[in-house]
């Protein structure tokens, strides 16, 4: 709690920071996140009000560069030499005037008549007065009329501090006296060195930061309500940035301090002035001191110098509070039901509402995850801070990243096949790895970084293409449980938080992303789902999902009027640009998949329609071919390196990215299967990531970064200890991680009603079963193969099922065996019931339309259970608050 006397880091904006990169554009303030403003944003804040700057050349310079913020049209110096010591006054479009009044020693009538409260006659009071003064007291303290030197200026200064605290109105509704800038002495020409000396200014600072921040002080950000005859609400006049002092009361102005911190001698050519990139990041500052807390209360909260969080009773934080206290609430009545007094009386009568004592510990962990994440993201707790691209560093920990998964490799003792789940855990294990450091160092704006992250993400969709779609081609299980289940595991998280941390539900895109394919594929394969043995009917039925996908999603008005409708009916407001961006990406990749799994299935299937992968395999030119795969996929890696890195930016990347990516994830996939070695193979580090992909990838938008994904959560203050963060972050973030994915696992079968089954076998092919039981070691080997483990230190036989004679029938536990696979290919977070087989293959008709039935003991069958999840979210969104006017300024992770 080091910034308890700082709380919403005012004092910190203006007094301390330092450059994050070596081009000086990433200026870090202390323990708080600067915001970057765009000329919109400028002038939602600045917007039919003046901005006044009175002083010498320096005052001049950040004058330029403030107007240019507001509007990039406008000059950034005088237009000629002649007009340097002049007045200036220039539109900045919507009403915004910025005015600068030449008076390097602040001792103009004009000046004075502005400080007493009289120079601006009817107009309202501007929204920042600037003033700046020093320099020239020091050139020309020699001279007749250059203001009397040191003495002269503390003299002044004294009189215009005085003059603004006795002023009889409102002078703006921010005042700053700008410190002296420091000059380069080894620059300065030698008229200026011989009077302008470094211990002057020192004293003249000093001087100021005495008498405008005595003591260690604590400042409040400005307040606000906007106005209703506005239609895009500016904030109306706020107090001003308060200092308060114990003996001093309120401080007449604001003493950013700070700004010398920002000078670098590499950014002056004179030793005097500085370059526009150190003028804007001043200007900044300012910016971000008058304008963070009056920009709208609305995600992404990237704005946390001198800001507020929202501190209202807002319904986001009664559904935190809500599902925080839902799980522990239960726990304690559970503890007392067998006492005796009220409470005891109150939990036997409300417990059989609620859900079984199992379900306890995993609502517990939820909800305290979901509360820690509000707590993080939407509290000023925890410090934030700004990213800054580090080649070196991001190089450093993909390397170390690379060196754990392969130091961590556990060879398997049998070939598993292509595409097993240690193998599809571990590949989403890395790739996660690779995401969360691109998010942690700013990477996006690295087009050759950002193709290949890209890719990452076009894996786990065609990992969603093929799993889907092999699992319905082999099962045929198109029952309503099923489909529940799926969209639950996946939606779960995702859905909370964009309730309780008040964003949206694309927001994280990753989880509507990956339903929306799974549905693409469930309708696909769902229609005339009798004739899904047909291989050329199932090719043609995916190419006609393809076309219709591709046809809505590149007609944005479509996507628009579904929007709209949603908005209309339900409240919700999703940016339909934002989803047709993110299908549109990605969309050829899941095809791809879906085929792959239509070519591997019928090569597998029995009869006529298929070769069998093992006469295949036998095939006399199988080597050449292999061989010829296998050097196209490295080529076609090659090649893909070289083609992405030849682009201009990553837009010119993603205008290609839905048709190349194809290359380098076959490719990936013919080279990481090529030998049964590598087949059997696994990093158990990798694997155990990829168990909890889908919660890393949504938790990290609020516990490991911050501000939405715009920032880096920091839990020991300090820039320079960016490193142990780091770590420390990223360990309990994985942690919470595995929690949540567990806990997520256990409420998915809590809302859909359905109890894991005890695993049963698949039918044989002549579909007879078996009656025979299943002795202990059989069933310990069995689950050892379904959780990718082995028992002690004996080689197990997977699934082995026992005939009925009595002994191992191995046809049918490879029967079982290859079926597991594709199930296993699937995300955890998208294998509900883990260990449930799924029906009997070939799927039949009645499979095929089969509906799926909660436990006769539960009180609500599954279709009530969805109608009342989907009624109380409908009833929710039409209650919530609608975002504030400045939702136009949101803006989503790449």
């Amino acid at each position: 709690m080091s910034h308890r006397r700082d709380p919403h880091h005012c004092h910190a904006l203006i007094s301390q920071g330092q450059w994050l990169d070596t081009k000086f554009t990433n200026w870090q303030p202390k323990g708080c996140m600067m915001h970057k403003y765009t000329p919109p944003e400028v002038q939602y804040c600045l917007r039919s009000k003046r901005v006044v700057f009175i002083g010498d050349s320096t005052t001049r310079q950040l004058f330029f560069s403030m107007a240019q913020l507001a509007d990039p049209t406008l000059p950034s110096s005088p237009p000629s030499s002649f007009e340097k010591h002049s007045d200036h006054s220039l539109p900045a479009g919507t009403g915004t005037w910025f005015d600068f009044f030449w008076d390097p020693f602040l001792n103009s009538t004009k000046t004075e008549t502005l400080l007493k409260g009289d120079g601006f006659g009817k107009r309202d009071a501007p929204n920042m007065l600037v003033l700046g003064t020093g320099l020239w007291f020091l050139r020309y303290r020699n001279e007749p009329g250059g203001g009397g030197g040191m003495a002269g200026w503390e003299s002044r200064m004294e009189h215009i501090i005085e003059t603004i605290r006795n002023s009889k109105s409102k002078l703006a509704d921010e005042i700053i006296i700008l410190p002296v800038q420091e000059p380069d002495p080894n620059k300065l020409s030698a008229e200026r060195s011989a009077f302008i000396q470094h211990a002057d200014i020192d004293a003249m600072n000093s001087d100021l930061l005495h008498r405008l921040s005595p003591l260690a002080s604590v400042y409040d950000p400005p307040t606000s309500t906007p106005p209703s005859h506005l239609p895009i609400a500016p904030p109306t006049i706020p107090e001003d940035v308060v200092l308060h002092s114990a003996d001093h009361g309120r401080a007449p102005a604001i003493f950013p301090s700070v700004f010398n911190t920002l000078l670098d001698p590499s950014q002056t050519a004179d030793g005097l002035h500085y370059s526009p990139l150190i003028a804007s990041s001043q200007a900044q500052i300012l910016l971000n001191l008058r304008c963070n807390d009056l920009q709208p209360k609305r995600f992404p909260f990237d704005k946390t110098c001198c800001a507020r969080y929202p501190a209202r009773l807002d319904l986001s934080l009664w559904v935190s509070v809500g599902i925080w206290l839902f799980g522990p609430t239960i726990w304690f009545l559970r503890l007392r039901e067998k006492e005796s007094g009220v409470i005891a009386e109150t939990a036997r009568t409300i417990l059989p509402l609620l859900p079984e004592a199992k379900y306890d510990k995993p609502l517990t962990i939820f909800g305290s995850v979901v509360w820690l994440c509000r707590i993080a993201d939407r509290t000023g707790l925890w410090l934030k801070s700004q990213k800054q691209f580090n080649p070196w560093i991001f190089t450093m920990l993909s390397v170390l990243i690379i060196v754990a998964c392969l130091a961590t490799v556990k060879k398997g003792s049998k070939d598993l096949g292509p595409l097993n789940r240690q193998q599809t855990d571990e590949w989403k294990g890395w790739m996660q790895l690779f995401i969360l450091i691109y998010h942690y160092m700013g990477a996006s704006r690295i087009a050759g970084i950002y193709a290949p992250i890209r890719v990452l993400v076009a894996s786990y969709l065609f990992m969603t293409g093929y799993g889907h779609t092999m699992y319905y081609l082999r099962k045929a299980d198109f029952s309503i449980l099923r489909v529940a289940q799926v969209l639950v595991r996946l939606n779960l998280l995702t859905i909370i938080l964009a309730y309780t941390m008040d964003t949206d539900y694309i927001f994280y895109y990753f989880a509507p992303l990956v339903s929306f394919w799974y549905l693409v594929v469930y309708f696909t394969l769902l229609g005339a789902s009798s004739h899904n043995t047909k291989p050329i009917f199932v090719l043609c039925k995916i190419i006609a999902s393809f076309l219709v996908v591709a046809i809505i999603h590149s007609q944005v008005w479509l996507i628009e009027g579904v929007f709209r409708l949603l908005r209309t009916l339900a409240n919700i407001n999703w940016s339909p640009k934002e989803w047709a961006f993110r299908v549109n990406l990605d969309y050829l990749i899941v095809y791809v998949g879906m085929i792959i799994a239509l070519v591997l299935h019928t090569l597998d299937s029995p009869g006529s329609a298929g070769v069998g992968t093992a006469r295949l395999v036998d095939h006399p030119r199988w080597s050449w071919l292999r061989h010829t795969l296998l050097l196209a996929s490295f080529i076609g890696l090659v090649w893909f390196a070289a083609f992405e890195l030849s682009r201009k930016d990553k837009f010119a990347y993603n205008l290609w990215h839905p048709y190349v990516s194809v290359v380098p994830v076959l490719g990936f996939i013919a080279l990481r299967n090529a030998t049964p070695v590598l087949r059997s193979a696994s990093s158990w580090l990798a694997a155990w990531i990829g168990a909890c992909s889908l919660e890393t990838f949504i938790l990290q938008y609020h516990l490991w970064l911050a501000a939405d994904t715009k920032g880096l959560l920091v839990i020991i203050p300090g820039i320079n200890h960016r490193a142990i963060n780091l770590i420390i972050t990223s360990t309990v973030f994985l942690w919470l991680s595995h929690l949540v994915a567990t806990a997520t696992g256990d409420l998915t079968k809590l809302l859909c009603g359905v109890e894991s089954p005890t695993p049963t076998l698949p039918l044989t092919s002549n579909e007879t079963t078996i009656s025979h039981s299943i002795p202990d070691s059989v069933a310990q080997s069995m689950s050892s193969f379904v959780n990718g483990t082995q028992a002690g230190d004996t080689e197990s036989i997977p699934l082995a099922i026992i005939n009925q004679a009595g002994s191992i029938d191995n046809a049918a536990a490879k029967s079982y065996a290859e079926d597991s696979e594709f199930t296993n290919l699937l995300s955890r977070e998208e294998q509900t019931v883990p260990n449930e087989p799924p029906p009997s293959s070939p799927p039949t008709g009645a499979a095929a339309n089969s509906h799926g039935k909660s436990d006769s003991s539960e009180p609500w069958p599954l279709p009530v259970r969805v109608g009342v999840i989907l009624v109380v979210l409908w009833i929710l969104n039409l209650v919530w608050p609608p975002p504030t006017d400045g939702s136009t300024l949101t803006t989503y992770p790449v």
